[in-house]
């Protein structure tokens, strides 16, 4: 998977681009409001979605694997509010990558350039695959 496939026709417009329950005012546990928009910018619509599988779905143990049953339900939710595309669903695997990617330089300082988080996660979607990752989480 040493290619990201991004195609023209992936869903575009401003997302907030760092969606993740810090961000996430509520009152009496009912949101109010979505806070810390300085990352908001116009991009592929499924960053908002990465930003939450991400935040919710990842393990964050010695292991470090997203936890694709969490994930399944996370894109149900979200796809009763926004439905995705048929390209959307087969290149989410890409834009999650492109996300991690880009999190990588703005966190390259935390370690060895051949060992270090962000690259493990990298490494994890690589070994599960672009089929088997789509598979799981719309067949």
């Amino acid at each position: 998977m040493l290619k990201l496939e991004l195609p023209q026709p992936l869903s575009k417009g401003i997302c907030h681009s760092d969606f993740h329950i810090s961000n996430i005012l509520y009152n009496n546990d009912k949101f109010v409001a979505l806070l810390d928009f300085d990352d908001a910018n116009y991009t592929y619509l499924l960053f908002d979605l990465v930003g939450l599988i991400e935040s919710w779905a990842w393990t964050y143990n010695k292991y470090e694997v997203i936890n694709l049953t969490v994930a399944k339900k996370i894109i149900e939710e979200y796809t009763k509010h926004r439905p995705l595309s048929n390209v959307e669903q087969k290149h989410l695997f890409d834009v999650y990558k492109l996300s991690i990617f880009i999190d990588s330089v703005w966190f390259f300082e935390r370690g060895d350039a051949e060992d270090f988080y962000e690259k493990r996660k990298i490494d994890y979607l690589d070994q599960l695959g672009r089929e088997n990752f789509y598979n799981v989480l719309f067949t």
